[in-house]
């Protein structure tokens, strides 16, 4: 079997389009995966290739025999799954599919599961928070994480020099935060937003001296719901 996986400078090039394409790396894991390629004697080769996979269901395989790239990947475009059958697909052309991937995916992971939501939304009361952080958050707690993310926000604005671009940044992942609230549970929700609130301050190239007051601008903001976090 030829390893065929991809290159630490590949790997870093995929790093830096998820963060461009304003997701979150910390949700992707790399992996490897068994490619075989049969020929019309019926012998096949056997390769080891590099696969990104996002929350479990979704993946990107870079599937390749060391000359072209045949990518496989879901959600696919307008399908669960595609898998392009080229000959003649370079490096850089499959980097600019998996780019196009992950606009695809941005929406599927975006995207609310409106019969799901249908019951599990109704609003609850009595919900036991001290448990192990299997339980979900309720539709009253969403709404209050959502205002202490406003909150979060309003506060960075009035306490730092922020160009578009690090707004738009912190929009997108406090929106992002807000959406998985409504599926995560509040263990795997808290990971997330510590993880979140990391790549906030690195995008935001934050002074060592200002630090603490941008911890002190998170921890005021959950104040208020550290009851549904356990925190």
């Amino acid at each position: 079997m030829i390893d065929q996986s991809l290159l630490k400078n590949q790997k870093n090039v995929i790093y830096k389009i998820i963060s461009e394409n304003d997701l979150n790396p910390n949700e992707f894991t790399r992996g490897n995966v068994e490619y075989k390629i049969g020929n019309s004697l019926g012998m096949v080769s056997e390769y080891i290739c590099s696969k990104i996979t996002c929350r479990q269901e979704h993946y990107f395989i870079f599937n390749t025999d060391g000359t072209h790239f045949k990518p496989q990947f879901s959600p696919g475009f307008f399908q669960k799954t595609t898998h392009i059958d080229d000959d003649y697909l370079a490096w850089k052309d499959a980097i600019k599919i998996f780019e196009k991937w992950l606009s695809v995916l941005k929406i599927e992971i975006s995207e609310p599961d409106l019969w799901a939501d249908l019951e599990k939304y109704k609003p609850t009361i009595g919900v036991d928070f001290d448990s192990d952080g299997e339980d979900k958050f309720s539709y009253e707690d969403v709404k209050n994480i959502e205002a202490q993310l406003g909150y979060i926000k309003n506060k960075l604005t009035e306490s730092f020099v922020l160009d578009n671009a690090h707004n738009k940044h912190i929009d997108n992942h406090l929106d992002y935060l807000v959406e998985s609230a409504k599926r995560q549970n509040i263990r795997d929700w808290r990971n997330i937003a510590k993880a979140t609130f990391i790549n906030i301050a690195a995008t935001m190239a934050i002074s060592p001296d200002k630090m603490p007051l941008y911890w002190q601008i998170i921890s005021d903001g959950f104040k208020q719901v550290r009851h549904l976090l356990g925190i």
